[in-house]
């Protein structure tokens, strides 16, 4: 009997052979779409609870298509031994297979819509990622300004102290003489057929520098922060920058001569501390003229410009600094100690520039009108030929360190 039937029914034994081969590979492909649905579970945090939901109903959907796989299968065993009800097994047979077809068809569309919202969910975490990277440096810049702005009220405070001690009878006459003695230490000159510039930002971070960098190879900034425009333009010049820095993990802006150095700048050496000596001595410079030094330091300029020795700070071809606490020239040790460094400085340098920095206030000290932080450009005396300045502080390519508010007039600084 099976010999006689053989013939017709071997093309549907063959049939659903190949309809078996074909729902194992359609079954290998929904294997690969459940390991790429993983993958992408796992890269994108964000769609993982949606993408948990559809893994569960693929993952279902393959337990289905394999229990549907294993009844295909003893089907065809069956054929293959039996010949009663061949044609309605068959029938039966494409049935199912054409609903594991639509099945697969359904897992397809899925599929490409799983896809289509791994790769939106991906676009829109990287744009929260780089929103969110943008506001942490908003919130990161805006802190510092209330720290700034703190110490600057703190200042402020601090000045109006002092004014009342003077009206409850403190001597404003020494207050005043001692003011103008520091005025005449940093009387500016012009420095004979050399002209200046302003090096950095517009507003804060900005100084004015002479334009003599000729033989001028390396720069020491002291004092980094947030803002390293001063050290960009210099860089952008050929000069390499070495960074001090303390208070920060690393320059806020790369530059292939930027150095970095987490340490920070005090009157002698020791673990995590370097001197102006020491500095020097490491990086090997020791030419006459042939640095340039930015520093502000936020006040310890006082102390480390102390325990410089003039053959160091000779070293120097211009030195760029923010000088702190003027209103505290009544303190008989503070004062003392600015006219030693003032004096040490003068006999060395020249004063090219002054600028008060409008972040601090401008205090009336015995009658005469002081900025609390003044910024100064001192010139090497033999760099080139000085005379009498007669401009007027500040000047064209001055810029108040906070635009919010006017710069400080100075006149022409002479005391």
């Amino acid at each position: 009997m099976w010999r006689l039937f053989k013939p017709l029914f071997e093309p549907a034994v063959r049939h659903l052979t190949q309809q078996k081969a074909r729902i194992a590979e359609l079954l290998d492909v929904v294997r690969r779409l459940e390991a790429q649905i993983n993958l992408h579970a796992r890269n994108n945090q964000a769609a993982n609870h949606d993408l948990a939901t559809r893994l569960e109903a693929l993952t279902n959907l393959h337990g289905h298509l394999a229990k549907e796989l294993d009844v295909v299968t003893r089907q065809i065993n069956d054929v293959a031994v039996r010949s009663n009800g061949l044609a309605e097994r068959n029938d039966n047979l494409a049935a199912q297979l054409n609903g594991v077809s639509h099945q697969i068809h359904d897992l397809a569309v899925r599929w490409d819509a799983v896809t289509h919202r791994i790769n939106h969910e991906s676009d829109k975490s990287e744009t929260k990622w780089a929103d969110a990277s943008t506001r942490l440096g908003s919130i990161e810049h805006l802190i510092k300004h209330i720290e700034a702005t703190s110490v600057s009220r703190f200042d402020n405070l601090e000045a109006d102290r002092n004014i009342v001690r003077q009206i409850n009878g403190a001597d404003a006459g020494q207050v005043g003489r001692r003011i103008r003695t520091i005025g005449k230490l940093l009387r500016p000159h012009t420095a004979v057929g050399r002209l200046k510039l302003r090096l950095g930002g517009r507003a804060d971070g900005g100084y004015i520098c002479l334009d003599d960098f000729g033989g001028v190879k390396t720069a020491l900034s002291f004092g980094v922060d947030q803002d390293v425009s001063w050290d960009l333009a210099v860089a952008k010049r050929g000069l390499v920058v070495h960074q001090f820095d303390h208070t920060v993990e690393g320059s806020p802006t790369e530059h292939p001569n930027f150095r970095f150095n987490k340490i920070k700048i005090c009157p002698v050496t020791q673990p995590g501390e370097e001197s102006i000596g020491s500095v020097l001595a490491s990086q090997g410079l020791n030419d006459p003229a042939s640095v340039v030094l930015k520093i502000d330091i936020e006040g310890s300029e006082w102390d480390v410009f102390s325990a410089a020795t003039a053959s160091e700070l000779l070293t120097f071809s211009q030195i760029i600094c923010e000088f702190h606490g003027f209103q505290f020239v009544e303190d008989d040790q503070f004062y003392e100690k600015v006219i030693n460094v003032l004096s040490k400085i003068a006999s060395l340098f020249h004063v090219i520039h002054v600028h008060g920095n409008n972040y601090c206030p401008m205090f009336l000290l015995g009658g005469v009108a002081f900025p609390s932080l003044l910024e100064v450009t001192y010139v090497n005396v033999r760099r080139c030929e000085f005379v009498e300045c007669k401009e007027i502080f500040p000047t064209p390519i001055d810029a108040p360190n906070n635009s919010t508010r006017p710069d400080f007039f100075l006149g022409n600084f002479i005391f």
